[in-house]
């Protein structure tokens, strides 16, 4: 068995190395939690309680926003 020193990183693709920036970061991300989030049973309803929430507390600060 290998210990964590004597492990060699191989030369191919790393996924920590793949860039994520900008919009398509956002894409890969929100996607990758829609993706999560309905594929587990228990948390569909975290999902649409949350996104609910969200949106009531987003339009409460935009409503009450002062400038």
């Amino acid at each position: 068995m290998l210990r964590a020193r004597e492990m060699k990183i191989h030369s191919g693709i790393r996924i920590d190395k793949i860039p994520v920036k900008g919009p398509a970061g956002l894409i890969v991300t929100v996607g990758g939690l829609i993706l999560f989030l309905i594929s587990l049973p228990a948390t569909r309803w975290f999902l649409l309680l949350s996104v609910s929430l969200g949106v009531i507390v987003g339009a409460i600060l935009r409503w009450t926003r002062r400038d």
